[in-house]
């Protein structure tokens, strides 16, 4: 990216960009674009990193609460998985194979609503949007399909690395998560007002 490029509208363009190489019409619509054009997404892609959000103190607590029953409970865990699309706050190995987002009221649009004892809350468009990346990098050949398209946009041969956007080409038999080749994996949600 030029270096005139704020890291922020950076992080925007490279999301517009996962938003089209997560479905097959998205990959289908910039392999219409002109070959130029083309390298300029797989280059968003490839090298932009995405930041980690910030998070407000009761997310925070809220997480350290989540980690600590668990801890006491003797359940392994993982916090803070990289997807390379994203970080995932919490994973449980294991049959159930869980991944999951931890929510805090940031993830929310007017949480503190004091209309009703308890809001019906409504994710911000970001917060979608992630768990979107997510269940497409978890579904089986996506990760594989996805390095395919962004070869193929910038006009390489297939390279034969180990990660595409830092998620292991064969996540199941990666060290960091043998638990995924026998187990479905699923995606949840929790939040902070769900944990009281």
């Amino acid at each position: 990216l030029d270096q005139a490029v704020r890291p922020s509208h950076g992080f925007s363009m490279r999301n517009f960009a996962l938003g089209l190489l997560i479905t097959p019409e998205g990959r289908a619509a910039i392999d219409g674009l002109r070959p130029d054009l083309q390298k300029a997404m797989a280059r968003l892609i490839r090298h932009t990193a995405t930041p980690r959000r910030p998070v407000s103190d009761t997310t925070l607590k809220f997480r350290h609460e989540a980690a600590e029953v668990l801890r006491r409970a003797g359940r392994p865990y993982d916090l803070d998985i990289s997807l390379g699309v994203g970080f995932v706050d919490l994973a449980l190995p294991g049959p159930e194979g869980v991944f999951w987002l931890l929510d805090g009221p940031e993830a929310f649009r007017r949480p503190f609503r004091t209309d009703s004892t308890r809001p019906k809350l409504e994710l911000v468009p970001m917060e979608l949007f992630r768990s979107e990346l997510f269940m497409a990098v978890l579904q089986k050949g996506a990760v594989e399909a996805m390095e395919a398209s962004l070869n193929a946009w910038e006009g390489e041969a297939p390279r034969n690395g180990k990660e595409v956007l830092g998620i292991p080409q064969d996540m199941a038999r990666s060290k960091r998560f043998p638990w995924l080749e026998a187990h479905e994996v699923r995606l949840a949600r929790l939040d902070w007002l769900e944990w009281e």
